[in-house]
């Protein structure tokens, strides 16, 4: 629950702090490179038959459709039996900012939109979200110091009561704590992140709500500022797990190894990418043998 605290946090920040994200609604963790017109994402099941191995059955598939300024128009995600699950529609001003996210049932019918407000410097200072009634369901409050940096995210219920609240420090760009609070005002839990002279975050300490080390993660980095490992630890220090990652002379991950709490390896993945140097295909492994069990892959139009 720490890890989805901390995410919720740096979600928040990067959909809504003072810049405009590089590419709002694409939501999987890897850049996104060139002029895009849409990228369909599909998950398989790998089998062995007759020998060799195969893609199997579908387990999902999302399609991305990209507006001229490379942000996400609209998101389509569709089960393992290719029926529709929902579809998501984002809207932006003239500035190529972020207005609207609805969401819409099978049906067409719409399910939720979220609506972003702005100052008149362009900074999120709301944002708002609504039921298929038009009714507000919460409300996110940013307040920013003068560097234009978030150091307040606030959460309401649709009564106007405060319902819990991150707060923010820096020490110059580098966000060196993030604090969760309640609706009255208690510490839930705590991030500290130290960093190296290079600026690359190295550290991420949790702490419970006495205050008492809940765990962290540790990262190494190459000389180009890549990670290339990352230790996740319990709250007694002993490892819960850890990633080695092998990169491409583009800094992309072309294999991720997994080790597990005794560091011995319990996975794998490898990674493919395209000459613009975008992912387009991922193969998992697991178990003492290293079995492929499933692939993803990104279909990708260019304009």
């Amino acid at each position: 629950m720490k890890r989805l605290f901390l995410l919720l946090a740096i979600v928040a920040t990067v959909a809504c702090g003072s810049e405009t994200p590089e590419r709002h609604g694409w939501d999987m963790n890897v850049r996104l490179n060139g002029n895009v017109e849409s990228v369909t994402v599909t998950k398989y099941d790998l089998a062995q038959k007759f020998g060799e191995l195969v893609r199997d059955d579908v387990r999902s598939r999302r399609i991305y459709k990209f507006n001229e300024l490379g942000h996400v128009s609209e998101k389509s995600a569709y089960y393992s039996d290719s029926d529709l699950d929902y579809k998501e529609i984002y809207t932006y001003d003239a500035e190529g900012r972020i207005i609207d996210e609805s969401n819409y049932r099978t049906n067409g019918s719409l399910s939720d939109k979220t609506v972003y407000k702005y100052n008149s410097e362009g900074d999120c200072m709301s944002r708002e979200h609504y039921d298929d009634d038009g009714e507000l369901r919460w409300r996110r409050i940013y307040v920013y110091d003068s560097a234009k940096r978030i150091i307040e995210n606030s959460e309401y219920d649709s009564y106007g009561e405060l319902d819990s609240k991150y707060i923010y420090k820096y020490d110059g760009d580098h966000v060196v704590e993030i604090a969760f609070y309640g609706d009255e005002g208690d510490l839930i839990d705590k991030i500290v992140n130290k960093y190296d002279s290079a600026g690359n975050n190295i550290e991420s300490i949790e702490y419970d709500s006495a205050g008492e080390f809940d765990g962290k993660s540790v990262y190494k980095y190459d000389s180009d500022g890549n990670v290339v490992e990352e230790c996740r630890y319990y709250s007694d220090g002993s490892l819960r797990y850890k990633h080695v990652y092998k990169l491409n002379s583009h800094g992309n991950i072309v294999e991720d190894q997994e080790f597990n709490a005794r560091n011995m390896l319990e996975g794998k993945s490898i990674s493919r990418y395209d000459s613009e140097a975008n992912l387009v295909e991922v193969t998992e492994f697991r178990g003492a043998g290293l079995i492929p069990y499933s692939q993803l892959e990104l279909q990708i139009v260019y304009r």
